[in-house]
């Protein structure tokens, strides 16, 4: 039995690993490769329903088949104010990365084996403020937190180097679940910096 749960999870997580290669190829097929600043637009961010955002469709579609088999008027009202709120959680969550600027500011030349510092700048030049917004380097995900309006905030990425000369940064990927958590907005940015 413990072998037959190693090897499905050995399988999952292969299929998963090569579901991310391909869809890292497609991004970089769609977008290529980015200038040390780079401002998101609409287009470049990706949106998908997290496991409570299905949980909530789920609970949303049983709503709806049971007030159409009861005629509850009740429940029609409830159905459709849920999905509504649903709807503008996915709006929301969304915009919440659209604007965004994300700047290269610098990184320090480090020995072999040692950690990397990237550090990057997140400009919000817009009049609303954003709120968790997530960084990371591949695996390596990094919380930001809150940018207020017309305001910027500032991170590292570390990534671990193995081998002497120049060391490209890999993809940066910015996400955020806000405002409910039903939704995860996120963008990619693949740049050709290296130290």
């Amino acid at each position: 039995m413990k072998g037959l749960a190693e090897t499905l999870r050995t399988r999952f997580s292969d299929i998963r690993n090569a579901l991310r290669a391909r869809s890292n190829e497609w991004i970089l097929k769609r977008q290529g490769t980015d200038d040390s600043s780079v401002l998101l637009h609409r287009r470049r961010i990706y949106i998908l329903p997290t496991r409570a955002g299905l949980l909530f469709a789920t609970v949303v579609l049983m709503l709806l088949i049971g007030s159409l088999n009861y005629a509850n008027n009740m429940g029609f009202a409830l159905t459709f104010l849920l999905t509504g709120i649903g709807l503008v959680a996915m709006h929301h969550c969304h915009g919440n990365l659209a604007g965004l600027r994300i700047s290269f500011k610098q990184a320090k030349p480090v020995f072999a084996g040692d950690k990397a510092q990237f550090e990057f700048i997140l400009d919000n030049n817009d009049a609303l403020g954003r709120s968790q917004i997530a960084a990371g380097l591949e695996q390596a995900v990094v919380v930001c937190g809150d940018i207020r309006a017309e305001n910027r905030a500032t991170f590292s990425l570390p990534l671990v180097t193995s081998r002497r000369g120049f060391i490209a940064c890999p993809r940066i990927g910015l996400s955020t679940t806000y405002p409910l958590g039903l939704f995860r907005a996120w963008a990619s940015v693949l740049s050709l910096i290296h130290i």
